[in-house]
């Protein structure tokens, strides 16, 4: 009787995992949408601004990015499960993505490299305020191309994780 309810808890949660896994990549999904609408904005000089002065468009960013780390987290234990079970290689290869994602674009890693880019705006502004706004345009196209080179890196990251979380077999 012991050994048929083990088994009985066992299966319930298993099948309680499977389904929390698939709740996850579906979250997964509507937050790499979302990060792809708010990168968009995120790239420009102009979204740059906006995110600088508005309150709120910082808070939805900064919340964006936690929950992205938070599902990520969420389906790197899902995974890891996977892969103990069978060693099965795209949970492998989601696995070191994910940890990729994690360690050389954290949050914090993330929020500092905005700080400097709304130095950057600042400093932008105050030229435009002088006389020596010859220059902007060069610090604009320049500003310009850092936000695209590092959120495009941080955007193909998360790409990545979400595109191996529908590969995976039974997640």
């Amino acid at each position: 009787m012991r050994v048929l309810l083990v088994i009985l808890i066992g299966l319930i949660s298993l099948n309680s995992l499977a389904q929390s896994s698939k709740e996850i990549i579906k979250v997964i999904d509507d937050l790499t949408m979302n990060w792809d609408q708010q990168v968009q904005k995120l790239q420009t000089y102009s979204g740059m601004r906006e995110y600088c002065r508005s309150r709120e468009m910082r808070s939805n960013t900064i919340s964006l990015v936690n929950d992205i780390h938070h599902y990520h987290l969420l389906l790197y234990l899902s995974v890891k499960e996977k892969y103990e079970e069978n060693k099965d290689m795209e949970a492998f290869a989601a696995l070191k993505d994910i940890e990729r994602l994690e360690v050389e674009y954290t949050t914090t890693g993330f929020l500092d490299f905005l700080h400097k880019e709304c130095t950057t705006v600042n400093n932008i502004e105050k030229k435009l305020k002088s006389a020596k706004n010859k220059s902007v345009e060069k610090d604009i196209i320049k500003m310009e191309k850092e936000l695209v080179r590092y959120v495009s890196q941080v955007t193909a990251q998360i790409d990545l994780i979400d595109e191996h979380a529908h590969h995976i077999p039974d997640l």
